[in-house]
C-alpha cells in the first residue's frame, strides 16, 4: 500500500508562541504525512488561517496577545459555515480549564507534556470528524440542488398545465378573428369573450404564484408531480 501524500492526509495549522514547541509539533506532524503551517501570534494565526485553509488547528492556550480560549472562539466564529476542528494544547490540566476550552468550541484538549502517539491519535480522530462533516455538508448541498431542480421541474409542469390551455384558447380565438377580418365578417363577441376570460385566467395563475408562501406538490402523471397552487396560506387562514 502506498503512503499518503501530505495533501491527502490534510493541512494542520499549529499556533504556539513558543518557537521550540511549535517546531516540535511541526516536525512530528510532518513526519506523519501532514502539511503543516505555523503561527506564533494571534494576528499571524488569522492570516495563516485565511491563506492556508487548514483542516485542523492545534492551538496553544497561553498566548501573549490573546488567550487561546478567545482565539478559539473567534476562529470558530470565522468558520461558522465551515467546520474546522481545534485541538487545544496546553500545560493547564485543571478541570476548569478543560471545560472552558471545550465551551470555547474546541474539539479536544491535550495537556503538556503530551505523548506523541496519543497526540497523533487525537489528530487522526479530529481529521476523521472533519472528513465526515465535509461529506455530510456535500451531500446536503447535493440534496438541496436536487430539490431546487425538482421544484423547477414541478414549476414548469404547473405552468404548462395551468397556462397552456387558456393560452391556446387565446391563440385560436385570435386566429378566428383574423380570418373573419380577412373575409370581411363582423368580429365575434364570443371570440372576444374567450380571449378576455383566458387572459383573466392566466393573470389569476400568475397572482397565485406571487402569493405562494408554502410550496406544495400535487400528483400529475405517473411519479411526476407539479406545483400545487391550490389556496394561498392567507386564503386558508381566512376560512
Amino acid at each position: 500500500m502506498t503512503a499518503r501524500t501530505s495533501k491527502e492526509r490534510g493541512r494542520i495549522l499549529v499556533v504556539d508562541d513558543d518557537l521550540i514547541n511549535a517546531e516540535l509539533l511541526q516536525t512530528k506532524l510532518a513526519a506523519s504525512g501532514y502539511d503543516v503551517a505555523v503561527a506564533h501570534t494571534a494576528e499571524k494565526a488569522f492570516s495563516e488561517d485565511r491563506r492556508f485553509q487548514p483542516h485542523l488547528i492545534l492551538l496553544d492556550v497561553v498566548m501573549p496577545e490573546m488567550s487561546g480560549f478567545e482565539l478559539c472562539r473567534q476562529i470558530m466564529k470565522i468558520h461558522e459555515n465551515k467546520y474546522v476542528p481545534i485541538i487545544l494544547v496546553t500545560s493547564m490540566d485543571d478541570l476548569r480549564s478543560k471545560v472552558k476550552g471545550l465551551e470555547s468550541g474546541a474539539y479536544d484538549y491535550v495537556t503538556k507534556p503530551f505523548d506523541s502517539q496519543e497526540l497523533l491519535a487525537r489528530v487522526r480522530s479530529a481529521m476523521r470528524t472533519k472528513t465526515l462533516y465535509d461529506e455530510l455538508s456535500a451531500t446536503r448541498e447535493k440534496l438541496t440542488e436536487a430539490e431546487k431542480l425538482a421544484a423547477l421541474g414541478e414549476m414548469a409542469i404547473m405552468l404548462h398545465h395551468e397556462i397552456n390551455n387558456p393560452l391556446q384558447a387565446v391563440v385560436l380565438s385570435a386566429e378566428n378573428m383574423q380570418s373573419d377580418l380577412q373575409e370581411g365578417v363582423p368580429l365575434s363577441g364570443e371570440d372576444i369573450e374567450i380571449i378576455l376570460k383566458s387572459c383573466s385566467r392566466i393573470q389569476e395563475v400568475l397572482q397565485r404564484i406571487t402569493r405562494l408562501k408554502r410550496v406544495r406538490s400535487a400528483p400529475y402523471v405517473g411519479q411526476m408531480g407539479m406545483l400545487d397552487l391550490g389556496k394561498s396560506t392567507d386564503e386558508e387562514k381566512s376560512e
